[in-house]
Order: structure tokens, then sequence, then C-alpha cells
């Protein structure tokens, strides 16, 4: 069995501002934490996606309505899309697989605390992991924002770049605005940034500066 987790997050200020495109501070939740467990399973059953906190079982390809029929469940398809997205930027083909993954969360849900982006993470991490890989950060923060999509509609880009930072600490800048160019270099004029944002350790005071591509 392969197990993946990642942290839920509180915006201090600018929650609803950063979805224009302004500055917000965000945290990381280390103690809130989502889980994800890939084991296989029987010869013949799929990929099944237990959702412990939701009692619900789903079947990947499966369509599932929610309790109102006229209306889709946005857990289910952020779910099936999280597994699908990750197995298919792994290469790997679900029609040829026998999966079992269960997935609970610490995070409350629909409370701001990014709930779903904690466990799309972990899901997207787990799999990685079964199948043995090792994702990038920017790998990760790309697959997990395609589910935020499904569950925000217009989402603001924090969630799953706070799960991406080099080490578990606040965001105290936001150095580059949506559509600018960013790079590792300088390219001189001021028309390049090389980073998006500052990164501290507030118990250890460590400071990340610039962080590049990879925050």
């Amino acid at each position: 069995m392969t197990t993946g987790s990642a942290a839920g997050k509180a915006i201090l200020l600018g929650e609803h501002a950063v979805v224009y495109g302004r500055p917000a501070v965000a945290v990381p939740l280390s103690d809130l934490r989502a889980f994800a467990d890939v084991r296989p399973s029987d010869a013949g059953s799929g990929v099944l996606i237990d959702a412990e906190d939701l009692g619900r079982v789903y079947r990947l390809g499966e369509r599932y309505a929610a309790e109102c029929a006229s209306f889709r469940d946005d857990a289910a398809e952020a779910l099936q899309a999280t597994v699908r997205n990750a197995m298919a930027h792994l290469g790997i083909d679900p029609q040829g697989q026998d999966l079992a993954i269960t997935v609970r969360s610490q995070i409350p849900i629909a409370r701001g605390l990014g709930s779903g982006t904690a466990v799309a993470t972990a899901i997207i991490r787990a799999l990685a992991g079964h199948f043995g890989r090792d994702l990038p950060p920017a790998v990760v923060s790309d697959l997990v924002y395609r589910t935020e999509v499904i569950l925000h509609g217009t989402p603001s880009g924090v969630d799953n770049t706070v799960v991406r930072a080099p080490f578990a600490g606040v965001v105290i800048a936001k150095a580059a605005q949506p559509g600018e160019i960013v790079s590792p270099l300088s390219a001189g004029g001021g028309f390049t940034r090389t980073g998006i944002g500052t990164v501290v350790d507030m118990d250890s005071l460590e400071v990340e500066v610039d962080v590049a591509e990879a925050f």
C-alpha cells in the first residue's frame, strides 16, 4: 500500500481579492491533513475510490448524480478527474488497472481550508508513489489545479500554490501578477520576474526569496 498526504490551508488576508489577482497571505495547516491510500485490488474490480468521509464509493468511469437527480455529483467528478489526470500523466491506462483508492481527511469540508485541494494532492502523490514515480511539485500543482477548476470554477491558485511551497511556511509577498513572465534569470529592464513570492518559515525564520517555477 502506498500513502500520500497533504496539508490544509488558511488564507489570513485577501481571501476574496486574490481571485481577482490581488495579493494574499496564506498559511499551510500542517496539523490538518488529507490522506490517500492506493493498493492493488481484486482482479476485474477496476479502479474504486472510497471516500470515507462522504460514505461513498465511486467507480472510475461511472457517472454519479447528486441527491437531486438534476445535478451532478461534484465530489465524484472531482475525485474521478484527479485519478484520470494523474494516471494519464503517468502514462497508465486505467482500463488495465485494479486499484482501491481510499481517501480520508482531517480537514473540515466547505470551510475554506483547502480540503478538496489537499485530497487531490494526496491522491496524486499516492498514485505516483504506487507506480514508482516522483512527480515534480510544478506537475503536482498543475494536476491539482485541474481539480480545483471542477470544484470552484475560477480558483485563485492559492490552494495548489500552498501545497507546492518548498517548506511549510507563510507566503508574505507576491512578486508577480497574472500574465507576467517568470524566469530563473532576469532578462533586465524589469520585464521579467525572477520569482513569484517570498515564503517564511515562522518557526526557524528560514526565508525563501524569489521562489521560482518550482514554487
